[in-house]
């Protein structure tokens, strides 16, 4: 066998070596998960697509990843009276159902910012969409007010604060806090004014053959 020949044939070898290493880490995490066992470490959502082919095939503007969870991102057209948002579409690496709320709140921090405001829409059942262990939430520009409903202040108790008001709180992980999270996060919010002076079929040039009202996931009908 000739030395190139050689050195091909060890690349390919070390590049199974490393993908069969990779399978197996990311199915003992999976096997973890489903024995209700710890968690991996959090680590930073990093962006994983953008405007690419990948996302062409989920109907997608870009997606980021952590060690724990996979989501889809895509700017919502824009709607008179309402403010810019983003839909994202979020699911655990283990397909599992358990998702922690302040891992949900986290998410929203590390993606579209700590200003910005979220809510997971529970429908009405003519327009229910249960078809995957897929979670979902709508995004309000961070420089939009909030909702006008919820808690007006910032309250926060740990499980010892909780016990001496004869509450129960759950410990906290060490990423249950905004700490490193910016105030528009990754998504790439435009300014305001760049969404006043364009039309709704301008916001996201990529998208605009995709119907009104279709998300990731939905079979898009002619």
């Amino acid at each position: 066998m000739s030395g190139k020949k050689a050195r091909d044939l060890r690349r390919v070898q070390e590049q199974a070596e490393r993908d069969a290493v990779a399978e197996l880490t990311r199915n003992e995490v999976f096997a973890a998960a489903e024995r209700g066992g710890v968690d991996p470490p959090w680590t930073p959502f990093d962006r994983t697509h953008y405007l690419d082919d990948f996302c062409r095939e989920v109907n997608c503007e870009q997606t980021f990843c952590n060690s724990r969870y996979q989501v889809y991102c895509n700017p919502m057209r824009l709607i008179p009276g309402w403010p810019p948002m983003y839909y994202l579409s979020f699911k655990r690496h283990s397909r599992g159902t358990v998702i922690p709320w302040r891992d949900k709140q986290r998410l929203k921090n590390e993606i579209c910012g700590t200003l910005a405001e979220a809510i997971e829409l529970y429908p009405s059942e003519e327009r229910l969409m249960d078809t995957s262990n897929q979670y979902h939430l709508f995004v309000v520009h961070p420089d939009c007010a909030g909702f006008p409903f919820g808690q007006v202040n910032r309250d926060i108790l740990t499980p010892s604060e909780a016990d001496g008001v004869g509450a129960r709180q759950a410990p906290m992980e060490a990423h249950h806090n905004a700490d490193g999270c910016n105030t528009h996060g990754l998504v790439g919010w435009k300014p305001m004014e760049w969404y006043e002076n364009n039309e709704p079929e301008q916001v996201h040039p990529a998208l605009w053959k995709v119907p009104p009202g279709a998300i990731h996931g939905d079979e898009v009908k002619p």
